[in-house]
């Protein structure tokens, strides 16, 4: 899931409804700026701003981003292995 849509949802999970009044009361930054966070713009806010309104919304930032980092550790786990067994492949070492 994009970081537009896990950052709408923590929002109204949280019981903000209205993304201006939580922009402009709770987070203290434009409508617009907080906007481009949740719309089709794409933009990301920066560190301080992220952890910022991850408290606000009692979610994580990993969270917000989508990010799992024991899947991405595994991803590079099973990689190696498949280098390391192609390595064996080629030293004929099948163990």
């Amino acid at each position: 899931m994009s970081f537009q849509d896990n950052l709408r949802r923590a929002r109204e999970k949280a019981g903000y409804e209205s993304a201006k009044d939580f922009a402009q009361n709770v987070l203290g930054i434009k409508y617009t700026t907080y906007l481009a966070y949740e719309g089709q713009e794409g933009r990301e806010p920066k560190y301080d701003r992220l952890c910022g309104i991850a408290a606000a919304l009692h979610v994580t930032t990993d969270e917000l981003l989508d990010y799992d980092g024991e899947s991405v550790w595994r991803k590079k786990y099973e990689e190696v292995q498949r280098q390391l067994d192609a390595i064996r492949k080629i030293l004929g070492d099948e163990n």
